[in-house]
């Protein structure tokens, strides 16, 4: 097979897979749904740390900007390609988020949600954190926590645990809120 080809066929099949996932997420009967609802709950109890310039790391269609508009002054969204294998698709600047197209400690607020399990390199995207993360910026993250055997955690369960290994471990404190173990 050629390689355009082949890259057409990736690319019907992640748009397949992302509106499945989109769809899915939205029907209560769905896990996809209650695992979206608690991450926005958690999301939602931590907007007020967020300040200043704001950036989302994988924001497809931005369902956490609404949580965050009183609190920051800019809401930007990134997304590896302009069309991240969906329609709707809501970002302002595309590429790879381990190499960012901004300027350093130029962003206060990072939040990048269920995100870092899915790129070949998460520590390198975590040193361009720090790279465009002003001093006094803050970082919200969350990845998946896989306790049962289902397609999801056979590719990314090793990575998610590893995460935060990449952080140094300092930084990840946790903290009970709602509930929902977050990562403050």
């Amino acid at each position: 097979m050629n390689n355009s080809i082949v890259q057409t066929l990736r690319e019907v099949q992640l748009k397949d897979i992302v509106w499945t996932d989109r769809n899915l997420s939205k029907m209560p009967f769905h896990t996809a749904f209650w695992v979206q609802k608690r991450i926005g709950g958690a999301i939602a109890a931590h907007a007020h740390l967020a300040h200043g310039v704001l950036l989302d790391v994988g924001c497809g269609l931005k369902p956490y900007e609404k949580f965050f508009a009183p609190y920051v002054e800019k809401y930007y969204g990134t997304e590896y390609s302009p069309e991240s294998g969906f329609r709707g698709n809501r970002a302002d600047v595309a590429g790879d988020a381990s190499a960012m197209p901004f300027a350093s400690e130029s962003v206060d607020t990072i939040l990048c949600t269920e995100v870092l399990e899915h790129v070949a390199h998460p520590e390198k995207v975590i040193e361009e954190f720090a790279r465009i993360l002003k001093p006094d910026g803050i970082i919200i993250t969350t990845a998946p926590f896989f306790t049962r055997f289902t397609i999801h955690s056979i590719f990314f369960a090793t990575r998610t645990k590893e995460l935060p290994s990449l952080c140094g471990g300092t930084v990840w404190k946790s903290k009970k809120s709602n509930r929902f173990p977050a990562q403050v």
